[in-house]
């Protein structure tokens, strides 16, 4: 199957401002007197007008999914004897104010073990590294090796791929064999860091595993000024300190 992605959020599981904290314990340890209480006035300004994120419901496909029994890669089934895979579709949604703009963000997804101490982990995650801004479509599918690889040349003669269309900042992606993958965006010289980000993860859980509980967090670095400002975005109270969990196979 392909897999056409929109930029729309379509499903929202959480949607917040992006509020600074006003008491930085290690900003106040690194900055003058005088510097700190401007840094104060900063975060002031950004919390009457903050920039917002949305993070839309993960969505999952099985590999018979994916490729369809039918067209299922001899490798793919020798591998889904011994574990199970998932692709995993991420969305996040920044939108940075006329006077704020969101000068770096991060999104990291971390699986946890089962109760009985199994551990999913990132086989592969998609885009790896964006290095300049560029507005393209994307052909993307998975190798019998269940791999991301450019699908260029090749959509006719297969059934299977991730079809999209997007403005990418600067991104790099890190975490492949390991429990919490990241992707980090950084703003580029004359274009802002905002709009829809979307994120592909192959999954690599034990066989059997009948949930993949999940959290995922938002951080970002806010510029209204002299200072860049850290937020993290947080629920709402009465919730604030817990995360935002899922279950990857629900």
């Amino acid at each position: 199957m392909w897999l056409k992605t929109t930029d729309t959020i379509e499903n929202v599981l959480w949607e917040a401002p992006l509020v600074p904290a006003l008491n930085h314990e290690s900003m106040r340890t690194t900055l003058t007197r005088g510097d700190y209480e401007s840094f104060q006035e900063e975060c002031q300004e950004i919390q009457k007008e903050p920039p917002t994120a949305t993070i839309g419901k993960p969505e999952k496909w099985t590999m018979e999914e994916f490729f369809s029994p039918s067209e299922l890669p001899r490798e793919v089934k020798s591998r889904l004897d011994k574990e199970d895979y998932y692709l995993i579709q991420l969305k996040c949604s920044l939108r940075p104010k006329e006077s704020v703009q969101i000068d770096s963000a991060q999104f990291s997804v971390e699986l946890h073990s089962d109760e009985s101490g199994r551990q999913p982990v990132a086989f592969d995650l998609y885009p790896k590294e964006v290095v300049q801004e560029v507005k393209r479509t994307h052909n993307v599918t998975l190798s019998p090796s269940l791999n991301f690889i450019p699908a260029v040349g090749i959509k006719g003669s297969v059934g299977w791929g991730i079809e999209y269309t997007s403005l990418e900042p600067m991104v790099v992606a890190c975490g492949d064999g390991e429990p919490c993958p990241t992707w980090n965006y950084e703003q580029v010289i004359g274009v802002k860091l905002q709009g829809s980000k979307k994120m592909f993860l192959v999954v690599q859980a034990p066989k059997g595993m009948m949930s993949i509980r999940t959290t995922l967090r938002l951080v970002a670095d806010l510029k209204k000024g002299r200072f860049t400002v850290p937020v993290i975005m947080r629920k709402p109270e009465p919730a604030k300190a817990k995360p935002l969990e899922v279950d990857l196979l629900e």
